[in-house]
């Protein structure tokens, strides 16, 4: 049910929401446009996942859309467990498509018990600092401090990592 009406001047205004297979899987969307898609739009995911490397992660989340621009847009994303990530996207008309991006990651995220089981325990925020591009997910990671990963506790951990459909790849690291 997505409704979209417009002036005689081409700006349009998008109301509605998208269902999944059942009632918990929604996307909820309003905004303003105008007719290159310069403009506005609030989105609000729930119960929806997606594949991530070997294992399907939430992709619960709010998401603030701005472009002002016809190859790029920024979007400010808000997780339901309260992760903070800005993003820069561009690429949109010519490409190469390309995602920069900063977070301020909550410490339970759903994602992180999936990926790790009940084998890291974090009681501090996560900031990451990376991009997508080429179907891979590059990023810098750091937390501090770890209280608990694989049976250790660390001061502080820096790694760098690679995430593909293949998996995830840490290049590098220091404990």
């Amino acid at each position: 049910d997505l409704r979209v009406q417009s002036n005689e001047k081409m700006n349009f205004v998008v109301n509605g929401k998208l269902t999944g297979k059942n009632s918990s899987q929604r996307i909820d969307i309003r905004g303003r446009v105008d007719k290159n898609l310069n403009g506005k739009v609030n989105v609000n995911i729930q119960g929806i996942e997606a594949l991530f490397g070997p294992r399907f992660q939430p992709l619960d989340c709010s998401v603030s859309a701005t472009k002002n621009s016809k190859d790029a847009l920024s979007a400010h994303v808000i997780t339901k467990a309260g992760s903070i990530v800005n993003a820069e996207i561009s690429g949109l008309d010519k490409g190469p498509f390309n995602i920069d991006f900063t977070g301020d990651i909550a410490a339970n995220e759903a994602w992180t018990r999936r990926w790790s089981g009940e084998h890291l325990k974090l009681n501090t925020r996560p900031q990451v600092k990376g991009s997508f591009h080429d179907g891979k997910l590059h990023a810098d990671v750091a937390i501090a401090p770890v209280e608990y990963a694989y049976t250790m506790k660390a001061d502080s951990v820096f790694t760098s990592l690679v995430l593909d459909k293949n998996g995830i790849d840490f290049i590098k690291g220091f404990i």
